[in-house]
């Protein structure tokens, strides 16, 4: 059945292409933009058709520049940008990417090569995705965050332990390489919470593991693995210097003075520490240090016991 409208399809597109959100431009075989509607200079370069037509890509990069327009070049050197910028111009027969604006706006920009001679680019804004992708990564952030870090002192949790640890142990076992483990306890923090109350007990905690961290090497790892239970891990370093920083730490918990609103509070730690056999598995090696820290209690608390 024949319609009963006879249609001009170029005039049809060239009013699609004028009224479009979208932007759309054409280049010639010298980069040289031979026609874009209004959007793609708006979005691209935010001036008019007429200021960038004739001109080549560089030449409008280059306007929008002086402008302090455009796209957010992060080259200290425009023509740097440039430069880098026509090296992948041209050379696929189709690209799609993404850009982003000086005024924070975001652009997906695709381009065609047609028979080697031009270059169709189309771009269309993503502002309100690229901020829904923003608020989504920061929710995962948030609930990472919560799960594999405590929440009242803001290290990693038993959760976080547990897998850094079989990381290490896997790591230390197939290198041959060194592994040395210390649980710690607060003495007596029972008598601190009865004393003080617990918002007492939390802050003694707070305090102690900044403390604690201050004296460790940003490869070395700390765990809050119960409610006054801590783990270190140490995989670099010798037995003489790792043993020196643990008597470093019970040292200054010791002369430590923990203030908690009116209130000024004292506390020692014990400490049990082993190193990694390669028959190990977790559950012996948490096994053996929580023998020796046992012993450091029984021994009279605020002192170290270590085994290899």
């Amino acid at each position: 059945m024949k319609s009963n409208y006879l249609f001009n399809i170029p005039q049809l597109l060239s009013l699609f292409v004028a009224q479009s959100n979208d932007g759309y431009a054409i280049y010639d075989e010298n980069d040289m933009m031979i026609y874009c509607n209004h959007n793609y200079a708006q979005l691209l370069f935010d001036c008019s058709p007429i200021d960038v037509q004739t001109k080549t890509f560089a030449q409008s990069i280059r306007l929008a520049h002086t402008q302090n327009q455009g796209i957010k070049i992060n080259c200290k050197n425009v023509e740097q940008w440039i430069l880098m910028a026509q090296n992948k111009r041209w050379q696929k027969q189709y690209r799609s990417f993404e850009i982003d604006l000086l005024d924070g706006r975001w652009l997906r920009m695709s381009e065609q090569v047609i028979g080697g001679k031009f270059l169709y680019a189309h771009i269309t804004e993503i502002t309100q995705n690229k901020e829904l992708e923003n608020e989504l990564r920061k929710t995962k952030d948030k609930l990472f965050e919560k799960a594999y870090h405590d929440e009242l002192t803001g290290i990693p949790n038993r959760r976080a332990f547990i897998e850094r640890m079989n990381k290490e142990m896997n790591k230390s076992l197939r290198n041959d390489s060194p592994l040395i483990f210390f649980l710690f306890d607060i003495d007596h923090f029972k008598v601190i919470n009865d004393k003080y109350g617990h918002l007492a007990g939390d802050s003694v905690l707070q305090s102690m593991c900044s403390l604690v961290l201050l004296q460790l090497r940003d490869y070395d790892f700390v765990a809050r693995i119960g409610g006054e239970e801590f783990a270190i891990v140490f995989t670099d370093g010798s037995q003489q210097n790792i043993l020196a920083t643990i008597e470093r730490i019970r040292i200054l918990i010791e002369e430590a003075y923990f203030q908690y609103e009116d209130e000024v509070i004292q506390c020692t730690a014990s400490f049990g520490g082993t190193t990694l056999h390669k028959e190990d598995k977790l559950e012996t090696l948490m096994s053996r240090a929580d023998i020796n820290l046992y012993s450091a209690k029984q021994q009279g608390r605020n002192r170290i016991e270590f085994s290899e």
